[in-house]
């Protein structure tokens, strides 16, 4: 399930958040059962990851700043297999 709200602080700045969240979930046979060599299913974890952004009008330019995962959870999707950690994004965009 897929959440997030925004909201904009004046005419120039705007905050968002965003969270999705899953269940636990099953995953059907990607994973080998190294002690008998088979195939096996696998239950995964629940999990809530939520990212945050701030956006910036300057002129003609946006500022923004997202930092995804903000609370560095530790989640897959398919087992075995890490989703990424606490990012960092930081740029400008010319508005035409």
């Amino acid at each position: 399930m897929n959440f997030g709200t925004s909201y904009k602080l004046n005419n120039n700045l705007k905050i968002n958040l965003k969270s999705k969240w899953s269940s636990s979930a099953r995953d059907y046979g990607n994973a080998n059962d190294r002690d008998s060599g088979k195939w096996r299913d696998a239950t995964l974890k629940s999990y809530i990851v939520s990212d945050l952004g701030l956006n910036y009008k300057l002129n003609k330019y946006n500022a923004f700043l997202n930092i995804g995962n903000i609370f560095n959870e530790k989640y897959s999707t398919v087992l075995d297999y890490s989703q990424p950690e606490r990012s960092l994004n930081l740029g400008f965009k010319r508005l035409y």
